[in-house]
């Protein structure tokens, strides 16, 4: 059975180009052959992880009636504030046996802020940089959500270094497509169960992500994070503590014209009755280019005398066309 590699980014710190290349070999393999891969030595404060997971809890601990004030108005397309248990479907009809059941987990959603004026005037900010909403008195909540977004906007910069490395382009190709980047940042409660889970419904569906990266800071409690092989088989991707699981969305393998995987993955259910007793945290950050970034295929990773697969076209548009096709596949 395939493994998930781990990977200590530290490395590409190093001044030796031997590690730096050891490091973007073993990205490529990733990339190329799952999608996913899991990172030790990245930077971020266990310390932070810590105050949001509590932080975290401590806000889906409150009675739905009052998450239920924070949950977003407007357009469909408005990422932010509480989505309620059962609110949102990500199911793939084709990979769950045609059917799009609503997921089993509810969530908390944040952007950016603040903005700056020139990012608030591009076409899609609207969406891209809608405003957070906020819990009222629930300082550490917000300051919890705030100082994490910041160390994985750091952590971003990094990644991105090492994918540009890994692709051969210079390290800083994609910074100033990230300039300002509306990236997204989720706490999930997948909620403890008094019975057993529907045999159809899953905590989340089969899907692939919408954005260029995704950092993951899984659960401590038994949870079920898995990801589908070239073989057609689901594998579970298990971190160590300490670390994340990174992969790349949609957005990336355009980019890349097919050559890194935008892999689907799920989060099926615990088996044991201890598992589906306890509730699980989980923390993904989406990060997405700015709303003007123009993906189109990277010049090195198109064969002379081939041509593109895709078009080039603007992140904001096909972001749009993406929830499109979700909501109505």
């Amino acid at each position: 059975m395939q493994n998930i590699p781990t990977i200590d980014v530290s490395r590409f710190d190093s001044d030796n180009r031997n590690e730096r290349e050891r490091v973007a070999s073993e990205i490529a393999y990733a990339l190329e052959e799952v999608g996913f891969f899991v990172i030790v030595g990245h930077g971020v404060q266990d310390q932070k992880v810590a105050s949001l997971v509590e932080a975290a809890r401590t806000f889906f601990s409150q009675p739905m009636d009052v998450k239920e004030k924070y949950k977003p108005s407007g357009s469909s397309s408005i990422n932010r504030g509480y989505f309620p248990p059962e609110a949102e479907t990500l199911a793939v009809a084709s990979e769950n046996g045609g059917k799009r059941l609503p997921d089993l987990k509810e969530a908390f959603v944040v952007g950016r802020e603040p903005v700056s004026s020139k990012a608030a005037a591009l076409p899609g900010a609207d969406t891209a940089y809608a405003p957070n909403v906020w819990p009222e008195g629930m300082d550490d909540f917000r300051r919890a959500m705030t100082e994490y977004y910041g160390e994985l906007s750091i952590l971003t910069d990094r990644l991105l270094k090492m994918f540009a490395y890994t692709l051969r382009l210079p390290d800083d190709y994609f910074a100033p497509h990230f300039a300002e980047h509306p990236s997204v940042l989720r706490v999930i409660n997948y909620p403890a169960r008094t019975t057993s889970p529907p045999k159809d419904q899953l905590r989340a569906a089969a899907h692939t992500d919408f954005g260029a990266i995704t950092i993951l800071k899984e659960g401590d409690t038994v949870g079920g994070l898995q990801v589908k092989t070239k073989k057609g088989e689901w594998i579970d991707i298990r971190s160590k503590p300490g670390s994340f699981v990174i992969n790349i969305g949609n957005v990336m393998m355009r980019w890349t014209n097919d050559k890194w995987i935008s892999n689907l993955h799920r989060v099926v259910n615990p088996q044991s009755e201890t598992g589906w007793k306890n509730n699980r945290i989980s923390i993904p950050y989406f990060v997405h280019p700015r709303p003007n970034a123009e993906i189109k295929c990277l010049p090195t990773c198109v064969q002379k005398g081939e041509q593109p697969k895709y078009t080039p076209i603007q992140a904001s548009e096909f972001r749009m066309q993406q929830l499109n096709a979700a909501q109505t596949s």
